[in-house]
């Protein structure tokens, strides 16, 4: 026996877990925003966020680092993508495989263990603490993240 399947039904469950997990925290962030806490409607924590000088500042830093990041990523995405799609490459997938394989590892887990690798190579470099929070983030960000720049500029 053959049971057919709308198309639009297999749509179902992403639809579902986008409104479940996307959509409603989403409205929870408006509704928090615009409303004081009795419930009525007030921009008071709107203004609050646009007169905190060190909300803003926390807001400037995580802009810079996000576009840092960025310039990073396709600075060094571009040519190892050109590497990557050159015919002498092209058929060796083992170098594609090097950067396939970090996004198999969970975010956290390959996050916590680049900040405590960062922090031991400071160290033997002899730095005085081996924390340099900014360093290690960007440091972090920019190897997360690179796999996702790599991959779809080799794909094209």
């Amino acid at each position: 026996m053959r049971y057919k399947i709308a198309r639009k039904s297999l749509a179902i469950p992403f639809t579902l877990f986008l409104v479940l997990f996307v959509l409603i925290p989403i409205l929870f962030i408006v509704f928090y925003a615009f409303t004081d806490s009795e419930g009525y409607f007030s921009l008071e924590a709107i203004a609050s966020f646009f007169t905190s000088t060190t909300k803003l500042n926390v807001l400037l830093i995580s802009v810079l680092i996000g576009i840092f990041n960025t310039i990073l990523c396709l600075l060094i995405g571009f040519p190892l993508a050109y590497l990557l799609s050159n015919p002498k490459f092209n058929r060796n997938y083992v170098l594609v495989m090097l950067f396939v394989m970090p996004m198999w590892i969970n975010f956290v887990l390959r996050t916590g263990a680049l900040r405590d690798l960062l922090s031991i190579v400071l160290q033997a470099l002899g730095t005085t603490t081996g924390q340099h929070p900014l360093f290690c983030t960007m440091v972090g960000m920019v190897i997360n993240y690179l796999p996702f720049t790599i991959l779809p500029l080799y794909s094209t």
